[in-house]
């Protein structure tokens, strides 16, 4: 069963980054999948997963700016889910 888990506080520096990966670690040694999405314009948690971005990756903006303008297709979000570095398996980002 797939269950959505939301991280969000309008104040900055409250531990949402940090609580997110943490969960997310902890969620990968108890066997989930887990997708994180990382909305902060600093992209913090896809930096402390060690994600690698490359120049034609796409990224959650890039999804969004599509939806916004009619040009998404179906599964527009898959094509930006990126896995995380080999230090967190069984977790991968957006």
């Amino acid at each position: 069963m797939t269950r959505i888990i939301a991280v969000a506080n309008q104040k900055g520096g409250v531990g949402k980054t940090a609580s997110t990966v943490n969960l997310a670690a902890r969620l990968t040694t108890m066997g989930r999948r887990v997708l994180v999405l990382d909305a902060d314009p600093q992209a913090n948690a896809t930096s402390i997963l060690d994600v690698e971005l490359h120049h034609d990756s796409r990224t959650l903006n890039d999804v969004l700016a599509a939806v916004a303008t009619n040009q998404a297709g179906p599964g527009a979000i898959s094509a930006a889910i990126t896995a995380a570095g080999p230090a967190w398996p069984g977790l991968d980002a957006v």
